[in-house]
């Protein structure tokens, strides 16, 4: 695979993963950067959510509405994988959720008891199981040092085969990840095309992407754009260790990207 990389301290692994390196986006390390969520910034969004605005992807905000509208959450646990602003804690509470747990590596200040927040190690001791997850432009990131996570380039595919672990046989998630052409823009985020998508979404099997057709047509596969980012719903089955080729083929006849 071409690699060109166009800025500097890229650790020597990065440049041999399954991606094309093309920009150099170096973000400074960001691991205090939080905010404290009370009881009024949850009922600002909740206005929002009423009138069906977007608010922190545009787009990507109003896929996951009728992705929600469809795929109910409705009296289920949710946990909110990845968060800064509580905004996608607070669609899964305005779509009925049971409760709401938000695992955060940099974990924020919550004043809210209508959610729980704990960071990755708490929930390795806990063992708890949830019938859905939700997250939203945060796998991209994982692994690559930007919010003070260890360095690895296998760490999304990692985060995401322990993810089957904590959401229940049957269960949901709601994925979004940029989507384009196969690209590393270190260390800020990947973006998923043909050769890293199927990896990240293997274990997982695809039901539906919620997203504008002719976007994902001129994305998929060619533009290094981070912005376009559809909702993917896949459920926890474990029928079968690898839907590789059966994901391949939906987003294929989805969308009629007859050349992968």
């Amino acid at each position: 695979i071409n690699a060109e990389y166009m800025g500097h301290d890229l650790p020597a692994p990065f440049a041999d993963v399954n991606a094309v390196i093309l920009e150099d986006w170096s973000c400074e390390i960001n691991n205090k950067d939080n905010i404290g969520w009370s009881e009024t910034y949850l009922e600002s969004y909740f206005r929002k959510l009423k009138k069906k605005e977007p608010f922190i992807y545009g787009n990507t905000d109003l896929w996951l509405y009728r992705s929600l509208d469809y795929y109910k959450v409705q009296n289920k646990t949710v946990v909110v994988l990845g968060s800064k602003y509580a905004w996608y804690e607070a669609v899964a509470l305005h779509y009925g959720a049971k409760n709401v747990t938000t695992i955060e590596i940099n974990k924020p200040l919550n004043y809210d008891s209508r959610l729980n927040v704990i960071d990755p190690t708490e929930y390795k001791h806990s063992l708890i199981l949830f019938d859905v997850a939700i997250s939203i432009s945060s796998f991209e990131h994982y692994g690559l040092g930007r919010y003070g996570d260890p360095l690895d380039t296998q760490g999304d595919l990692k985060s995401m085969a322990e993810l089957k672990c904590m959401v229940k046989d049957g269960g949901l998630l709601f994925l979004a990840v940029p989507t384009g052409l196969d690209v590393l823009k270190w260390n800020s985020c990947r973006i998923y095309g043909p050769k890293r998508l199927p990896q990240l979404l293997k274990r997982w099997r695809l039901l539906n992407v919620y997203a504008d057709a002719n976007m994902f047509q001129l994305n998929y596969g060619k533009s290094t754009d981070h912005n376009f980012q559809p909702i993917y719903v896949l459920i926890n089955d474990n029928s079968q260790k690898d839907f590789s080729k059966m994901n391949t083929r939906f987003l294929r006849d989805r969308f009629k990207l007859y050349s992968i």
